[in-house]
């Protein structure tokens, strides 16, 4: 019976001092795990990675849309030029407008008229290319119609030779006289099917309409960017290229449209995919919004890019709980979504007489590319705070076994009951081992100091002894 108290009073002691320090340890815990939670701290990294990306795709939109705006539509500033080079040549000739255009002769004069001043733009721009095409009364028949187009397969260099320039559609005597070679598909004129009947004949029809509906805009207000289209109509061409054209006017009349071209080759350098992330799981796409919440894909790059393209013609958007990302409906890559940050292009001024005027740059990421590291670094702060939990656990369970092992001994003596020499003896070995000898030294002068003063018998010193030693002990453990 003594045993079991002896057990239970060194079992509370030791408890005392550990079930209230773990129970700390489990709270700190609690608290911590708890702010990561009502924080919403998982959502919040998730949201940071949405922004950085969005932040990276409207730095590329930002550039894209100044170089298209005030590089490529720069073209316009030759209308001025133009028109003075019209002039003098009517009045050279003696003829009205009307009576140039209905001439083949008068024609070919007036392109190569125009065709240096044209030349020098496309020499000086980063264009890949420059046309002009005259234009008749009617629109709605198909036919051929004069002009040239120029073609710069290197638009970052500028050989004095032309070496790098293609003729695509013009007279022969332009390329003799200009030493420019004749492309593959070269031919004299531009073969338009009629007004309607070809997407591909959008950028000579849209300005050329626009401008006869609105003869009192501004050209500003009239230039048109066409969507990706390839100048060989029937015919198995790679070369896909935008452009930007607009109407020429002599006083309320179109007599043609002068435009630029880009090609698609040229645009995918603006879409650097290294940049959303590392495995280059990633794409750039240059699209338009289409009729009601549906986009059309324009040009791109990447592996997201084709896959997206491979949904179809046309795609949508979903919304998300993150600001300025969507999801791509129907389209996945490794059963992962794809998400879509959209940075919207100001090409067009407001109230603009064409279709497909929303164009947007979206940089395209995978679900786990985008997340995976916020993810990762949430769950790691979780597993870091259980580890700190089970380390103090068991930092406080051994520390609070060694602390109170001398107090546990020291009680359970005293319960014993015992008054002999040799509880005194193991007393002051408990002490030495403890505190040093010379604590319990010091309780053994004292006892025998009190015993030759009191006379005391042994049992009167031994209560002595124990009670100078036990102010000693206590004194060593405060």
């Amino acid at each position: 019976m003594k045993g079991k108290n002896q057990k239970g009073k060194k079992s509370t002691i030791f408890k005392i001092f550990l079930i209230p320090l773990i129970a700390i340890m489990l709270i700190q815990s609690m608290i911590t795990i708890g702010t990561l939670i009502v924080r919403r701290t998982g959502e919040t990294l998730e949201a940071y990675s949405g922004r950085m990306m969005n932040r990276l795709v409207e730095n590329r939109g930002v550039i894209l849309q100044n170089d298209m705006n005030q590089r490529w539509a720069s073209v316009r500033e030759q209308e001025a030029s133009i028109d003075e080079t019209l002039k003098r040549f009517l009045n050279s000739n003696g003829a009205g407008l009307e009576e140039v255009l209905a001439s083949p002769k008068l024609r070919e004069g007036l392109l190569g008229q125009l065709f240096p001043g044209c030349l020098d733009f496309l020499q000086s721009s980063s264009t890949t290319g420059i046309f002009l095409v005259l234009t008749e009364e009617g629109m709605e028949e198909g036919g051929d119609y004069d002009g040239f187009f120029i073609r710069d397969s290197d638009p970052n260099t500028n050989p004095a030779n032309y070496t790098d320039l293609l003729l695509e559609r013009g007279s022969k005597l332009l390329s003799r006289e200009w030493g420019i070679p004749l492309d593959t598909n070269w031919t004299t004129h531009f073969h338009l099917d009629g007004h309607g009947q070809n997407e591909s004949d959008g950028f000579i029809y849209e300005p050329w309409q626009a401008g006869r509906a609105y003869p009192d805009a501004d050209t500003e207000d009239l230039g048109y960017w066409a969507l990706p289209f390839s100048l060989e109509k029937g015919m198995a061409d790679s070369y896909e290229m935008i452009t930007y054209s607009f109407p020429l006017r002599w006083g309320e009349q179109v007599y043609g449209v002068l435009g630029i071209e880009i090609s698609g080759r040229y645009l995918n350098d603006y879409f650097p995919i290294e940049e959303l992330n590392g495995s280059q799981q990633s794409g750039y796409m240059l699209a338009v919004k289409d009729e009601g919440e549906r986009y059309i894909h324009l040009v791109g790059k990447g592996i997201l890019y084709n896959q997206v393209c491979s949904v179809g013609s046309t795609f949508a958007l979903k919304e998300t709980g993150y600001n300025n990302l969507s999801l791509v409906q129907d389209a996945h890559l490794d059963r992962q979504g794809i998400y879509a940050a959209a940075c919207p292009l100001k090409l067009y001024s407001n109230n603009m007489p064409y279709h497909h005027t929303e164009w947007v740059l979206l940089g395209l990421n995978t679900e786990n590319e985008l997340f995976g590291m916020s993810r990762q670094l949430y769950v790691w702060m979780v597993i870091a705070v259980l580890i700190g939990l089970v380390f103090g656990v068991f930092g406080i369970y051994f520390l609070v076994r060694h602390l109170t092992r001398p107090v546990c001994g020291f009680s359970a003596r005293k319960m014993a009951g015992t008054d002999t020499g040799l509880e005194y003896e193991e007393f002051i070995y408990c002490g030495e081992a403890q505190c040093g000898a010379g604590i319990c030294e010091g309780a053994e002068a004292e006892y025998d100091k009190e015993r030759r003063l009191s006379g005391i018998g042994k049992r009167g010193g031994d209560l002595v002894r124990r009670a100078s030693c036990d102010d000693e002990l206590s004194r060593c453990l405060r």
